[in-house]
Formats: C-alpha cells, sequence, structure tokens
C-alpha cells in the first residue's frame, strides 16, 4: 500500500522534489536524474539532498552518473543531453556510494568517479616574504 501513495506522489511531481531530505529552493529535476534521486532519498544514511543546478549541453544522449566523495557527502553530476549536479548529504560515504552504484549499474546508467577536491593550501602559492 505504502508504494502505491509512494508511486502516486512522484507522478503528481514528475521532475520536481521538496521537503523532507531535500533542502533548497531548487526543486527541478532533470528526467535522467529522477530515479537515482529516488533511490538516494529512500537510503536512511542520506540526511539531506540539495538539488543543483541543469546546464544544457549538445553531449551525449547516454545516461550516465559521476560520482565524487567530498567530507560532508557525495557530489553526483548526472547526464543525459543535459546534465545536473545532486549533493547527498552523508556520514557513511562508502556505503551510500556502494548502494547508489548498485542501483545505477542495474537501472542503465553508465558510472564513473572523480577524484576528491584538492585541499585547499593555508597560505598562497606565490606568498612574499
Amino acid at each position: 500500500m505504502l508504494n502505491y501513495y509512494l508511486e502516486r506522489s512522484l507522478m503528481a511531481n514528475k521532475g520536481h522534489r521538496a521537503g523532507g531530505k531535500f533542502v533548497s529552493s531548487h526543486t527541478t529535476l532533470i528526467e535522467a536524474a529522477e530515479a537515482i534521486v529516488d533511490a538516494a532519498n529512500q537510503d536512511p544514511d542520506v540526511t539531506k539532498i540539495r538539488l543543483g543546478i541543469i546546464i544544457q549541453s549538445q553531449g551525449s544522449t547516454d545516461l550516465r552518473v559521476k560520482f565524487r566523495d567530498e567530507d560532508s557527502g557525495i557530489v553526483l553530476f548526472i547526464h543525459k543531453r543535459c546534465t545536473q549536479e545532486v549533493r547527498l548529504y552523508t556520514s557513511n560515504v562508502q556505503g551510500v556510494r556502494t548502494r547508489l552504484c548498485r542501483f545505477a549499474l542495474n537501472n542503465g546508467y553508465a558510472i564513473s568517479f572523480m577524484k576528491l577536491k584538492q585541499q585547499r593550501r593555508s597560505t598562497p602559492r606565490y606568498a612574499h616574504a
């Protein structure tokens, strides 16, 4: 019964997500991002989801997602004709990443990984003495 109401709710809000774990005034999702963001929303280790900017591109029509680990969680870059950035906040980065990778592969996404952002230097590179 719960799945019936969940499916009806998602159908009524196709392309938009708000409330619960979703934080930000931006609620629009590209079609390619809907399934993986809904999977992240159901993961108990994900505490917050921030939907990011959508970038229109002339890119590939292949469905793919890039994962980038950060200190506060994971950033997803979801691609198919356009790109959307989605930030997932969690204290269990490895567990959430593993579950979402399995979900993505089982649902036709190609996956890739980005390196952790380089730490900022505490002193400027060309500091004057």
